[in-house]
């Protein structure tokens, strides 16, 4: 129920507050902060904690995560020949963020293995 009411109400702030967020964002992050305040969020997958009934809810909402793909899918359907117009800048905008990401990934990988093998090389000596 506390799902619901939260999706609910970040659909509510959003149509009158015109907040630029997804209602559907908005009502997870106060779901968070309700779970956090009631102190459902603690614990570990191995049952230690009080928040293993969070977490059994967690996994199933995973599961059902696809389903929040068929609204996107459908969008794109619905938008074909707008997307088929501007399918040059998409491509492009696709692509560059690809490649900025791969390459952030790489600074930051290069980075960390350079730090964990100083960290290896000080514990050796």
């Amino acid at each position: 129920m506390q799902i619901l009411a939260c999706l609910a109400l970040g659909d509510l702030v959003v149509a009158l507050a015109g907040v630029p967020v997804p209602g559907a964002i908005l009502g997870m992050m106060l779901l968070l902060i309700v779970l956090s305040v009631k102190g459902h969020v603690k614990g570990d997958r191995q049952g230690h904690g009080e928040g293993l009934a969070a977490i059994r809810v967690s996994d199933r909402l995973l599961a059902l995560l696809p389903l929040l793909f068929v609204p996107a899918g459908t969008g794109v359907i619905v938008l074909v020949a707008r997307i088929r117009l501007d399918a040059l800048p998409l491509l492009a905008g696709l692509v560059l963020s690809w490649a900025a990401g791969l390459a952030v990934t790489a600074v930051v990988s290069r980075f960390a293995l350079k730090a964990q093998n100083g960290f290896r090389s000080r514990r050796a000596s």
